[in-house]
């Protein structure tokens, strides 16, 4: 019999000290990944690990990752959550970054002691055994620019790193980041050696909650208590029309979204499995 396995994050701030003064302030992400957590168990899935803000550490996060890579099997489904910003600041040194809208930084999460690089999630996800079924919801964004969002009624706060204390915390924490990103490189070239193709063999999709170029928002004038995308998640998993594939529910979420945050997909691994054709979090 299958199982589920699932980890879910959501952070209301983020350690000063780390990031050189910025608090990363949010009203609503511990909220946001306590609804999705309550869903999950709902859907039976067995394991779910909730990390909530100052517990949302590097440390934990990849030991959470690891455990699940090891024991989900073929066939098993393991879900991730992530509420909180989004940064961009950290120089792309490896050059793998293709995304026409930013190909010179490094996309991450904001955790509560540091950030984790799109790299090094990208390496977590080869982890996972042939057969897995991953779907991984992030609600935050890499625009990096706070600047440059006009707040109106209709948007709420946005979850992106504002630029100047994303260049802040990498110039503060310049070896650290950099020794990261060395360190990855040569676990790589270990994979490469044992994964014929040195790639992602599960089966994974990601949504986001906003193309690249955008920012995502935390709570607005309609949905006070949670993440706009999280909300309106929320509100169409309750539609069984919805939920009859996880591709039917990418469209419900892009058609009730506005089009200043449109969520995206992407399909990675293997993609035999068609899991986009799947009933969304169903073991």
């Amino acid at each position: 019999m299958s199982k589920g396995y699932a980890l879910v994050i959501g952070l209301n701030g983020v350690d000063p000290v780390h990031y050189d003064g910025w608090d990363g302030a949010l009203n609503v992400c511990e909220a946001d990944a306590k609804k999705i957590f309550s869903y999950l168990k709902q859907k039976k899935f067995g394991s779910v690990t909730k990390l909530l803000t100052k517990e949302a550490t590097r440390a934990n996060v990849i030991s959470a990752l690891d455990k699940m890579a090891t024991d989900a099997k073929a066939g098993d489904l393991v879900a991730i959550y992530y509420s909180g910003h989004g940064g961009n600041e950290i120089p792309d040194l490896n050059k793998d970054e293709d995304d026409p809208w930013n190909d010179r930084f490094d996309e991450t999460w904001c955790l509560y002691d540091a950030q984790l690089i799109d790299d090094e999630l990208y390496y977590q996800w080869k982890k996972f055994k042939k057969g897995v079924r991953i779907v991984v919801m992030s609600d935050s964004c890499f625009s990096g620019d706070i600047a440059k969002l006009m707040i109106s009624a209709k948007r709420g706060p946005s979850k992106a790193m504002p630029k100047k204390a994303g260049e802040k915390t990498y110039k503060k924490n310049k070896k650290f980041y950099n020794k990261l990103v060395k360190e990855l490189a040569s676990k790589e070239l270990k994979t490469f050696k044992t994964n014929k193709k040195g790639k992602i063999v599960a089966s994974l999709l990601q949504i986001s909650s906003s193309q690249e170029f955008q920012t995502s928002n935390a709570e607005t004038d309609q949905f006070p208590n949670n993440s706009l995308f999280t909300a309106i998640f929320l509100k169409l998993i309750k539609s069984a029309k919805n939920t009859k594939s996880y591709e039917q529910l990418i469209a419900a979420l892009k058609k009730s979204m506005p089009e200043f945050q449109m969520p995206k997909e992407q399909i990675l691994g293997d993609l035999s499995l068609k899991l986009q054709l799947n009933k969304p979090f169903s073991i």
